[in-house]
């Protein structure tokens, strides 16, 4: 039954995904330093995990595994713009880190790469994950990192969603794009699949305004975290 609603509301969305809200400008003043124990009520420290999808660990030529946190890791192979956030936030909150790997790879070729995401989109195609988080209900916040492909959200992270029962957590989406501003639509997305979670103001950044971008976040950061606190 949920998959028949969430399917049916996706429809609605996809005949309105040509209207589409101004990205907000997150201007917060304060910028003291985070205190990274996000505490609810002032007695119970909530959990955060960082759950993103990344094109370069998602390609035939990835190497496909799973972030443990290790800083070597980081070394050893490329980054990209939405992974390289995860790592900035987790540099802040120390949250555990996940990363979302489909079964079947995409082509390392762009071009093949975007006409197969594209016939996901038109489709409602969600593909296979690699793997699951078996821990997942342990977490109270979750960092939902992805960039944006064709103007929507990408698939796998429609499969995340959609797999996976988030209600009462609160989600925090940050999200990175090659020069689309164009985003609101991925954000109705994240609460039409999980419609009982709590959806925090995002993160948004195009490439060309990832430069410097660490005081950015450490606000962002920091609004979440007195907002969480509230809740």
């Amino acid at each position: 039954m949920r998959k028949i609603l969430v399917l049916i509301l996706l429809t609605i969305f996809s005949g309105c995904s040509n209207k589409t809200e101004p990205v907000k400008n997150n201007d917060y003043s304060d910028t003291s330093s985070i205190n990274t124990e996000v505490k609810k009520g002032g007695k119970e420290e909530l959990k955060s995990a960082i759950v993103y999808l990344s094109r370069i660990n998602n390609i035939e030529s990835s190497s496909n595994f799973s972030l443990d946190g290790e800083d070597e890791e980081q070394n050893t192979k490329d980054i990209g713009n939405t992974e390289s956030i995860a790592y900035l936030i987790r540099d802040v909150t120390h949250s555990e880190m996940f990363t979302i790997v489909v079964k079947n790879p995409y082509p390392d070729n762009y071009n093949e790469h975007i006409e197969q995401a594209r016939r996901e989109i038109d489709n409602n195609t969600l593909p296979a994950l690699q793997d699951t988080i078996e821990n997942l209900r342990d977490f109270d916040v979750i960092y939902l990192g992805y960039p944006i492909w064709l103007g929507e959200m990408p698939s796998p992270v429609r499969t995340f969603l959609s797999d996976n029962d988030l209600s009462n957590k609160t989600i925090a989406p940050f999200i990175t794009s090659g020069g689309t501003t164009s985003i609101s639509n991925t954000i109705q997305m994240i609460t039409v699949y999980q419609p009982e979670a709590i959806v925090t103001d995002y993160f948004f950044r195009t490439t060309s305004q990832l430069s410097n971008v660490e005081p950015d976040i450490e606000r962002w950061l920091k609004q979440i975290n007195k907002d969480t606190k509230g809740q």
